[in-house]
């Protein structure tokens, strides 16, 4: 299994959940099942933990409690767009 660390019952937990039970001999599917835990163990659920973390420690954008300007806001939306912008085309600029 693509989860070493985990217990008899995690393990278990696991084949619940990526077994596509309708299909469950078919090897494809059991491939991209296993290609599936090893992306969420090794890449999702670290993103995830740190994603918890950083909000717990003060890193949640715009949130109206927390007294940003509205030049902060504004960068923080221009920032984001920017990002958007090169994830969608590979350029960053505004437009």
């Amino acid at each position: 299994l693509g989860v070493p660390q985990a217990n008899e019952l995690a393990a278990e937990a696991v084949v619940l959940q990526y077994t596509d039970w309708l299909d469950q001999d078919n090897p494809v599917k059991n491939r991209e099942a296993l290609d599936d835990i090893v992306g969420d163990h090794n890449v999702v659920c670290p993103l995830m933990h740190f994603a918890q973390r950083w909000a717990e420690r003060g890193g949640t954008p715009l949130n109206p409690g927390l007294n940003y300007t509205a030049e902060e806001e504004q960068l923080s939306r221009r920032i984001m767009r920017y990002w958007g912008n090169f994830a969608r085309t590979g350029y960053g600029h505004g437009g």
